[in-house]
């Protein structure tokens, strides 16, 4: 609880009472704390929809590419071998994949490179070719494998719910909290029997697995809704109806800076606490922040 204090309480009058600090820390605090400039800064991140939902015009080009090497019966692409070489570098270094054990045939997917619009062309693993065994539905990924309901993230509005709460609550405060994801996975371990499921074979035919859940996997959104959700639920008396959870963002409410400061300790303990893996991403939160802010964000930030 004193690492979740010391997280929140530097965005509240009287800070954390952090005592001296470097000239280098105190510049990073104070790049920290401006979240004004911090809003107008929009992280160049890929989008996080998986293969169940990503957009169609994202698969076209793919779907092109995939035509001509058919045709052609050229090896790989070269322009995406570019791209993708380096994050399977960096994945294998770091340990969030590792070689799998598997022929080529026996993948369940395939790099491709990703445009849209406004970026640089990115990684992206089609996992389509699990249509031959299973592809799941909208119904399959909403519920657990018990049954448990699990609430459709992409139906979550938080901008709609903070205009509610503050036409209700004239001193409302607001944070946006949002659990570190990777660009390409969420930090979720995948079991080491399931790991065969979301292995993948590179330009060169390599075949890999993950050990952490790739934000590609069909409805990995929802396994990131489930996985946050259990962490808040054993505070759900607590929270209320203050928390609102959108995949890995938290909109969290309260009717003034002092009850806004208990929830947001509170909702960054149930996050940061045993078993360990998940955290929150500072620079890419905003914590007591007015109505005023959220309307002004890129829609990136909310979406």
């Amino acid at each position: 609880m004193e690492r979740a204090y010391a997280s929140i309480a530097v965005f509240f009058p009287g800070g954390a009472g952090l005592g001296d600090l470097s000239m280098q820390a105190t510049e990073i605090l104070e790049r920290l704390t401006d979240q004004d400039t911090r809003a107008r800064c929009v992280p160049d991140r890929r989008t996080s929809r998986s293969n169940l939902v990503l957009a169609d015009e994202l698969w076209t080009p793919i779907n092109r590419i995939n035509k001509e090497l058919q045709r052609s019966k050229a090896p790989y692409h070269r322009e995406w071998d570019e791209v993708a070489r380096p994050m399977i570098a960096q994945g294998f270094r770091a340990g969030v994949i590792a070689p799998a054990y598997l022929d080529e045939y026996e993948s369940n997917g395939t790099v491709a490179v990703v445009e849209e619009s406004g970026r640089k062309p990115d990684v992206l693993l089609d996992f389509r070719k699990r249509r031959r065994s299973h592809w799941p539905t909208m119904e399959d990924v909403g519920r657990t494998q018990t049954g448990e309901p699990i609430q459709d993230p992409y139906s979550v509005n938080l901008l709609a719910k903070a205009r509610a709460y503050a036409s209700k609550h004239s001193t409302a405060r607001f944070a946006l909290l949002r659990v570190w994801t990777h660009s390409h996975f969420y930090p979720l371990t995948v079991a080491p029997h399931r790991r065969h499921e979301q292995s993948f074979e590179d330009t060169v035919g390599r075949v890999w697995i993950w050990r952490f859940i790739p934000k590609d996997m069909p409805g990995s959104e929802w396994s990131m809704q489930y996985n946050v959700t259990s962490r808040l639920k054993r505070y759900s008396k607590k929270f209320g109806d203050r928390i609102v959870l959108k995949r890995d963002i938290m909109l969290v409410m309260g009717s003034d800076e002092a009850e806004l400061k208990k929830m947001d300790m509170g909702a960054t303990f149930a996050i940061s606490s045993t078993p360990w893996r998940l955290e929150l991403d500072l620079w890419n939160s905003f914590v007591n922040v007015d109505l005023d802010l959220l309307e002004s964000l890129d829609e990136w930030w909310l979406k």
